[in-house]
C-alpha cells in the first residue's frame, strides 16, 4: 500500500496531513506502537526516506491520540470500558484528539512538505492487481497443490 499510496494522496502539505489522519485513525483498532510503525513505513516510502523528525513525532502522536474513543486500540481504554466508564464520560478526549490533530498535524504536514514533498512518481512500475501472466500461473499451482494436499490426508 505505502508504494501506490502517492498517487492517490495530494501533492502538498495535505497529502502529509492525509497521512497523519490515517494514523490516527488506524490506532483506533491497532495498537498505537503499531499504528506508529505502519505510519512511520508509510512515511519512509512515500517521502523517499526523507522524513522530518517533527513530522515523525506527529506520526506518534497521532497514533496515541488516535485510539482516545475506541475501545479496540488501546489497553487503558479497554479497561475504562470493562470498568464501566460510560463513552460520555470520555467523549471530550475524543474532542481534544481530534483538535490535537488539527493543530499539531497542519503544521508538522507543512513543515514535511518543505523538507521533503510527496512525488507522484517515484513506484510508477508497482502495480496493484493480479500480477503477471507468471505470478497468476504459480497462484494457480500453489492452490492445486494445496488442493491435492487436502485430498489425501494421513489418518
Amino acid at each position: 500500500m505505502p508504494a501506490v499510496l502517492p498517487k492517490y494522496l495530494p501533492r502538498d502539505w495535505k497529502g502529509g496531513f492525509i497521512l497523519l489522519a490515517m494514523v490516527w485513525l488506524l490506532s483506533s483498532f491497532l495498537d498505537n506502537i503499531a499504528a506508529a510503525l505502519i505510519g512511520g513505513a508509510m512515511a519512509h516510502q512515500i517521502f523517499r526516506g526523507k522524513v522530518h523528525i517533527g513530522f515523525l513525532a506527529a506520526i506518534v502522536a497521532a497514533s496515541n491520540a488516535g485510539g482516545s474513543w475506541s475501545v479496540v486500540g488501546d489497553t487503558t481504554t479497554t479497561m475504562m470500558w470493562i470498568a464501566g466508564v460510560s463513552p460520555i464520560q470520555v467523549f471530550h478526549a475524543s474532542v481534544a484528539a481530534t483538535t490535537a490533530l488539527f493543530v499539531f498535524g497542519i503544521p508538522a504536514a507543512i513543515k514535511q512538505h518543505k523538507y521533503s514533498p510527496i512525488l507522484g512518481h517515484t513506484h510508477e512500475h508497482t502495480s496493484v492487481g493480479l500480477g503477471t501472466d507468471r505470478d497468476r500461473r504459480v497462484d494457480s499451482y500453489s492452490r492445486a497443490c494445496c488442493q491435492r494436499d487436502c485430498e489425501h490426508e494421513v489418518p
